[in-house]
């Protein structure tokens, strides 16, 4: 049985991961994940990654800069949003066995049952750009969303202590606006 972690390790999940969504520098936003951090793209299996290093291409790769910090594309001007919750417990799944094992992972039950070993906590992320002044035929904004689920885990530090860190992104959704965006989750600026 899962049960949705404490509010003093929810409220320090959500202090974290603000801090890593408002660190600037890709290779820094590295610092936030386990070494060997794994990475689901549901959508897309073949984004997986099974290690930090993969993660942090990806990060260079979306962002429009290259490694070296120069613009590859123009963006168009936009805001940024996110929302973050912790995982209800009927939401501790994985996908299904193809999505996960590009991760490195056997099956999706023994990634379940391996967080669970771990004590994981999962918290639900959505991310979303609003395109300014693009609006649908409807008159809603224009943009991206992408539903993450990222999930902690405790890691030993040098000085002995152990502190949260990510050690699986399981991206859920990427695609245009839906309409959910901002629906549940505390609004992180």
């Amino acid at each position: 049985m899962t049960s949705i972690p404490s509010i003093t390790v929810t409220d320090h999940v959500i202090q974290l991961y603000t801090a890593y969504r408002h660190t600037t520098d890709n290779d820094a936003k590295g610092l936030f994940f386990a070494v060997d951090c794994r990475q689901i793209c549901r959508p897309i299996p073949s984004y997986a990654a099974q290690d930090r290093v993969t993660i942090v291409r990806y990060l260079h790769e979306s962002s429009g800069l290259s490694i070296d910090g120069s613009a590859v594309k123009e963006e168009k001007a936009k805001k940024s949003f996110a929302t973050i919750r912790p995982l209800r417990p009927d939401e501790y799944e994985f996908g299904m066995d193809e999505q996960v094992k590009p991760a490195g992972f056997a099956t999706a039950d023994d990634l379940k049952k391996y967080a669970l070993e771990q004590g994981w906590i999962g918290m639900r992320v959505d991310l979303w750009d609003e395109e300014e002044g693009e609006l649908t035929a409807d008159g809603q904004p224009q943009g991206t969303l992408i539903k993450v689920q990222y999930w902690y885990g405790k890691e030993q530090k040098e000085d002995g202590t152990a502190d949260w860190i990510q050690v699986l992104h399981d991206i859920m959704y990427i695609g245009q606006l839906d309409g959910t965006q901002g629906k549940e989750g505390e609004l992180i600026e």
